[in-house]
């Protein structure tokens, strides 16, 4: 996985509805820009804890090479029922508020499994590989471009959502959660082949 990768990556993790996505826009429609912005820098600051936790692990077991391999195989097929799971549901989200949204952002991402499936079977065994051929500096490009993808799409998902939070309709939400789903499957399949 190169850097591009890493960033549609990232895109699609900021797109994809869930319930980070579900506060945020709440957060957006009820309370405004202000309100939602809080959000994405949460997930920034459980970014920079999970990303090292997840490659520091693997660092210590990248010496066996077939559990790099497993996990990948493992990143793959989570990619897979991911999209699966995404292209089957409704699309449509429960948007929830609530008084401290940075707090409450902060907690949903780390009481999340998500993150933490994401971090250790997707996205560390590329950065791990990296770090073994390159040295840090050769990972540390790839880590900022997921969570620039993921913080600038919630980013703009806020200010997007703060300018049609009027015209919102449900049909354009699962058109867009049909398209991330098939990301998501054509990614896996990426990482297998």
């Amino acid at each position: 996985m190169n850097i591009l990768d890493f960033l549609i990556l990232g895109i699609i993790g900021g797109l994809t509805p869930g319930p980070i996505t579900a506060l945020l826009l709440g957060e957006t429609f009820k309370h405004g820009w202000r309100s939602g912005i809080k959000i994405p820098f949460a997930m920034l600051f459980s970014n920079l804890i999970l990303a090292p936790l997840a490659v520091g692990l693997l660092l210590l077991g990248s010496q066996i090479d077939s559990l790099l391999e497993l996990i990948t195989y493992a990143g793959a097929a989570i990619l897979l029922i991911m999209g699966i799971q995404e292209w089957q549901s409704s699309g449509e989200l429960d948007f929830k508020t609530s008084s401290r949204p940075f707090q409450k952002s902060l907690i949903l991402d780390f009481v999340n499994p998500h993150p933490y499936i994401f971090w250790f079977t997707i996205l560390a065994p590329p950065i791990v590989l990296q770090i073994n051929s390159e040295g840090i500096s050769g990972a540390i490009p790839l880590w900022t471009s997921f969570v620039g993808g993921l913080i600038g799409t919630k980013i703009l998902l806020v200010l997007l959502a703060n300018q049609i939070k009027h015209w919102l309709n449900p049909t354009h939400v699962r058109v867009i959660t049909k398209f991330l789903a098939f990301c998501l499957v054509f990614f896996g399949l990426k990482l297998i082949s």
